[in-house]
């Protein structure tokens, strides 16, 4: 008798036992799909549930887990930019959950599909350690980043989408830059950027480059203020060159000659516009390659034989042409019949036009 209820005893602790492991298993594999999911207060509850969640959150959109982080903001966009860019929609994430906020890896997906495109790992709600962003094809990286508390914290790196090429390279500490930054053209493989940062302000040696290799700007930083040569563009639609910009400490050295510089090339600009319509037929809109030269060395030569009297720009300031002309005749309104005829009844014109006619019936040319 006693022989048997030891032995009826021994089964049930057994019992006991594997039901309690059972139990425990059932409770840290718990899986919850987002549609039957809700965040309150930052954390995730089932429906109805007066806890939070521990398990399993599935069919997540990636917006959702991680537009709250910091450094994501800062690496992505604030609306997530780069991601729609990548892949033209949000992803759908399995992440494990503890207590309600995330904790431990994340893995995200196009819907229906079974590549890996995105993997996070999450420390108490917070993004930590590596991050990766994956191809269409789930099989080269095109975005690698390191994250604490997050922020950036670590390497990024850019990779191009289709030959995995490193594109870009910056370090960073605590979410600001920190350290080198270097940007590769994705399709010569030429150094196009190589800047340095301290505490998110630029510090240090910087150069940029095109992407042929030849160098743009050279100097460097001190606290955010550069001291180097630059090379910027002036001019207008027809008309560009550029101009050489010294700088120290952040202020322009040489402002009065890029002004000049300017006005120049803005009056070289505006002379072609005009004189394409003394040498080329009225619907000829813009100049070919080959015949903008010759009117840009035209136009430069009337420049240089006015250089003593007003520039182009003042002759057409002081004759009004930034309005509509005053001058009208049989002339110009054979002009704007052949426009309409051309065009129709309904179309548009602007005072450039018109004043295009005014030049047109002073030169003696009649419409066609």
């Amino acid at each position: 008798m006693n022989t048997t209820l030891h032995s009826a005893r021994r089964v049930l602790a057994l019992g006991a036992l594997v039901t309690s492991a059972f139990l425990l298993n059932a409770c840290g594999s718990r899986t919850l799909d987002y549609r039957n999911a809700e965040i309150v207060n930052g954390k995730v509850y089932a429906k109805g549930a007066n806890s939070p969640f521990s398990g399993k959150l599935t069919n997540a959109p990636s917006n959702v887990l991680f537009m709250r982080q910091e450094g994501y903001q800062k690496l992505l966009g604030q609306a997530g930019t780069l991601m729609m860019g990548l892949y033209g929609t949000s992803l759908l994430c399995d992440a494990k959950v503890d207590d309600g906020v995330l904790d431990g890896d994340v893995a995200c997906k196009r819907a229906g599909t079974n590549v890996l495109l995105m993997k996070a790992h999450f420390d108490q709600g917070a993004m930590a350690g590596d991050f990766v962003m994956y191809n269409e094809s789930g099989e080269k990286p095109t975005i690698e980043a390191g994250f604490k508390n997050g922020k950036l914290d670590g390497e990024v790196k850019a990779y191009a989408a289709q030959t995995g090429k490193l594109v870009s390279r910056q370090s960073l500490k605590d979410g600001l830059n920190e350290g080198r930054f270097q940007q590769w053209d994705a399709k010569t493989g030429n150094l196009v950027v190589e800047a340095n940062y301290h505490k998110g302000i630029q510090d240090g040696s910087y150069v940029k480059n095109d992407a042929d290799g030849n160098v743009l700007e050279k100097g460097s930083f001190a606290e955010g203020k550069f001291t180097g040569v630059q090379t910027v563009t002036v001019g207008g639609l027809f008309y560009k060159e550029p101009v050489e910009q010294r700088t120290k400490d952040g202020v322009v050295q040489n402002q009065s000659e890029i002004d000049t510089a300017t006005r120049t090339a803005s009056d070289v600009s505006h002379c072609v516009e005009r004189l394409r319509y003394e040498v080329y037929e009225r619907n000829h809109n813009f100049p070919t390659k080959e015949e903008l030269p010759p009117l840009i060395d035209q136009c430069k030569q009337r420049l240089a034989s006015a250089s003593t009297g007003p520039s182009v720009l003042e002759s057409m300031a002081a004759e009004g042409r930034d309005r509509w002309p005053d001058e009208s005749n049989a002339c110009t309104e054979r002009w704007s019949a052949a426009f309409k005829k051309a065009n129709g009844d309904d179309a548009l014109v602007n005072y450039q036009q018109a004043w295009e006619w005014v030049d047109n019936c002073r030169a003696g040319k009649e419409p066609k």
